[in-house]
Parts: C-alpha cells; structure tokens; sequence
C-alpha cells in the first residue's frame, strides 16, 4: 500500500524541519496534495447516499404523511443508515480544524459563505419550484418563505424551512462560530483546547438544564465535531494523552447521544433498534477516522470520486422534499422501485450538474465580491483608526 505524503504541520525533528524549509520550495499545490484525502471523497459519498436512502425507504412513509410509498424489507434494514450523517459531522469538524490551522478568519469565513450559499440558493429555488409546479399542499411554499428561506435563518424570522434537511446548516454554522473564536482573537494554536473545553460543557449540559448553553453549543452533535477536530490534529502532530482523553470523552457523549437519538426515532417513526449495531456503528466510524491519521493510503484518487463528492452537497439540499413529491406524484401508477430508483439517478445527475456546471460560477462571483468588500471594509477601519490616532494628536 503507498505512503500517504507527509501532511504539512507534522511533527518532525528541528533539524530535518530547517534542512527541508532550505532546500525545498513548498508550494501551495504541494501542500493541498500532502493534505488531501481521497478516503473523505469515498465516505462523503456512502454518507449521503445513506442519508437519501434513510428518507426515501424509511423516514418518508414512517411518519407525518411525507409520502405515499412504502418500502418494508428496505426500511428495516436502512432505518438504521440514519447515522450516515454522524460522518458529515466529523468530517467538518477535521476539515475545519485544517482550514482554521492555515487561514485567517476573513478568509476562512468568506472561503465558508461562498461553499454553503451558492449550492443552498439553488437547491432552495429548485426546491420551491418544483412545489409550485407539482401543488402538492404538504411541500407549498408561499414566495415570502421561499424569500426568508435564502437567508439561511429564516426560523429567526418565522419561516419553516423550505425542506427539513436545511437544520444540518444551522448547525454546522454554530459549530463554525464556536471553533473559529481561536481565529477571531489571533489565538489559532488554541483551537484544540477550545475542542477540549467544548467538549466539557458539552458533557455538562447534556445533565444540565441550561437551553441557551444547549443553543450555542449543540451537545447532540458537537461530540462528532469534536472528535472530527481531534483526529486532525493526531493526523497532524500524533496522538498523546490530552488528544486520548478528549476523543475518549468524546465518544463517550456520542454514544450516548446515538442511543438517546435512536429512542426518539423509534418512539417517533413507531419502529425499534437493536441498540448494539447502533453503538458498532459508531465506533466503527471512530475506527475509521483513527485509522486516516496515519500514512497509509486506503482510497487512490479516481475520476469519479471528486465529481461524486463534490455533488454530495446539493444531492443532501435537493433530494428529500423533491423525492417525496416524485413518490406522491408517480407513485399509484408506477412500479414503486422503479420510482423509487429513478429519482434515486435523477437526483443524483442533478446534483451533479449543478455542482459541476452551475454551483462553482456563482461560487467564484461571491468569493470574488466578498473578498473585495472585505478587502474595501478593512482600508476604510485603518483610515477611520489613523483619523482618530491624528485628532486625538491634534487636540
């Protein structure tokens, strides 16, 4: 199996360091290569694909009238793939940990509003569009929600999301705010021990009643952000006792957030877990994640694997809500699994174009203007602080 190259920021000897620092010119393609992972591409991809199947055999048909197609033998066995969205978690948390190491926090958040907004603008409008064509009443959408939707928070203003999926969102927007807080005050290096403290009142107020703490930090998934963080910088400086103790805790919170989940679901979607697979798979994810903080190559790159992965994100935006209408349109009159199999590919070559065709334009556009706009803000706070420096001079 090939070695993985070296991920910049590694632990090396001093010397080795200056000798390399030297002798070599690193640029920033070598240093995107060394810290690529084309495993992320694969699990990206069986994650979502876990999620869409989650909602369509399962979720849909369960409970509250989503859709009118069942599919028994697939749901017990898929109704456990709901944990398919524990990967996304910890993989934001790795990748954000990376992108926070090596960027300022403008550019952090820019490079973050122009990956989450242009795919969500879309998805939403397709979203919308397809109920006004279809008129299904459970998936109307008024144009002012439609419009409150594209904020992004359209709960702070009292619009229910356009599709359910957009809470994921939210969520990860919290988690941005709470790890970039290192950045914000030019403390990068303590990112690992804001994880840490995290993590802590994160176990405090899973026991404590305490709704804003819950609000900020999200105890129910933060463990898997964490955890997400934490294997980052093993895979970075390797493991010793503070990154144990943390990923220890960590695991413990999720698993016990996972059997908590699969109680509400089963309670929800009248349905039981056999809880033992539920607690597998999610030590089965850290396994996996450990696993990645090594040198090994598992996954070689593949023409596919970018194009699928890079879908992933609109095919999690677009698939439930349009599914369902599908299923409910289609589904007295056609094969059950025929439909059920063409929406899948449907969904699936949508996401695709709009990833490969659309998405990445508008992407570029809003870097472009944001960067300016941050670039334009930042002159004019130096101009009004010398302003201010110069009166107080003068008096």
């Amino acid at each position: 199996m090939a070695r993985r190259p070296e991920v910049a920021g590694a632990r090396r000897p001093a010397h080795e360091t200056l000798t390399s620092l030297s002798t070599t010119r690193v640029t920033r393609s070598d240093m995107h290569k060394s810290r690529y992972l084309h495993e992320f591409d694969l699990l990206r991809i069986i994650a979502a694909m876990g999620v869409v199947l989650w909602h369509y055999t399962f979720r849909g048909h369960a409970a509250d009238d989503m859709s009118i197609l069942a599919f028994p033998k697939l749901a017990a066995v898929l109704k456990y793939v709901y944990i398919s969205l524990y990967v996304f978690f910890m993989m934001s948390g790795f990748t954000t940990a990376l992108s926070l190491s090596e960027r300022p926090y403008t550019r952090f958040a820019i490079s973050r509003i122009a990956r989450l907004y242009p795919a969500f603008w879309i998805a939403v409008t397709v979203t919308a569009g397809v109920s006004w064509v279809t008129g299904d009443p459970r998936y109307a959408v008024s144009f002012r929600r439609y419009l409150l939707n594209l904020t992004m928070i359209g709960g702070a203003f009292g619009a229910r999301y356009v599709d359910a999926v957009y809470w994921y969102l939210l969520v990860l927007i919290r988690f941005y705010f709470v790890l970039s807080l290192p950045v914000l005050v030019q403390q990068p290096g303590s990112i690992k021990h804001v994880a840490a403290v995290w993590m802590l009142l994160s176990i405090i107020v899973t026991f404590v009643h305490i709704p804003a703490a819950r609000l900020v930090l999200v105890p129910e998934y933060a463990p898997l952000f964490i955890a997400g963080v934490m294997f980052f910088f093993v895979r970075k400086e390797g493991l010793d006792r503070y990154k144990v103790l943390v990923l220890a805790g960590s695991l413990g919170l999720a698993i016990r957030n996972a059997v908590v989940q699969a109680g509400t679901i089963a309670a929800h979607y009248h349905t039981t877990f056999w809880l033992p697979l539920i607690i597998g798979g999610v030590l089965a994810l850290y396994a996996i994640f450990f696993l990645l903080t090594g040198e090994r190559t598992y996954v070689r790159k593949t023409a596919w694997l970018p194009l699928l992965s890079s879908a992933t994100y609109p095919l999690y935006l677009l698939h439930q809500n349009i599914g369902f209408m599908v299923f409910n349109t289609f589904g007295r009159t056609v094969n059950k699994y025929l439909v059920l199999g063409a929406t899948l590919v449907a969904m699936i070559l949508v996401s695709i174009a709009i990833s490969r065709y659309v998405e990445p334009h508008i992407r570029r556009k809003l870097q472009s203007s944001l960067t300016d706009a941050a670039a334009a803000l930042t002159r004019w706070l130096r101009n009004l602080y010398a302003d201010l420096v110069l009166s107080r001079r003068c008096d």
